[in-house]
């Protein structure tokens, strides 16, 4: 004990080491729920096995103590899910180009959505009981109110979408890659111009209204 008080004077003349440089913040992904279903990632190399007749690694007669049960928390982050995926994790595919705007040369667009989902869509949860003939409807609403003058489509994406947590964000999805998105949703980006909507684009997510921003 007197020699950890001896030790705290120490401790608190030792300045604060300063934060860490870290480069720019990693660039966002779209969700994966709208991209193409990629193959699984890359597992760690296995070790190879040891050859035949040689000692394999020692072994204790000590029962390890048993490990605590993980806390939900820490069962979630070691889960897979949207939350961990990027476009990068699948090569994305060639894309040709559309009517719209070029793809620029780093070879990522940028856009934000709606999504009006229907009964039996792709990732659509029990609550969506509409049909896909409402869907398309009400879709075609929205993407009048948001062609009206003074509209702000983040104020349309928040009345109309069905995206999980779309609203928070207006709908953004940054920028990404054509080729990691559904074919249709890429062909209704590069479609479009920058600054403009897109007519109502269909895929099995539902109907989306596109705002192309790169």
């Amino acid at each position: 004990m007197v020699g950890l008080l001896a030790s705290l004077p120490l401790l608190a003349a030792c300045p604060t080491p300063p934060p860490l440089q870290g480069g720019p913040p990693p660039e966002f992904e779209p969700p994966r729920a709208f991209a193409l279903p990629g193959a699984p990632s890359p597992e760690s190399p296995e070790s190879p096995a040891p050859p035949s007749g040689a000692p394999g690694p020692a072994t204790s007669t000590t029962t390890p103590a048993a490990a605590p049960p993980p806390t939900a928390s820490a069962a979630a982050s070691a889960s897979p899910g949207p939350s961990t995926w990027t476009s990068t994790s699948t090569e994305p595919a060639t894309v040709a180009p559309g009517v719209g705007d070029p793809i620029p040369p780093d070879g990522r667009v940028g856009a934000k959505h709606l999504l009006v989902m229907y009964q039996g869509a792709r990732l659509a949860p029990p609550s969506v009981t509409r049909s896909k003939d409402e869907a398309r409807k009400r879709a075609e609403a929205c993407l009048v109110k948001a062609k009206a003058p003074g509209a702000k489509f983040e104020d349309v994406v928040t009345e109309c979408t069905d995206e999980p947590h779309g609203a928070k964000r207006g709908g953004d999805l940054f920028t990404f890659k054509p080729g990691v998105m559904a074919p249709e949703f890429s062909k209704g980006v590069l479609d479009t111009k920058v600054g403009q909507l897109s007519p109502v684009v269909e895929t099995a997510f539902g109907f989306h209204v596109i705002l192309r921003t790169r």
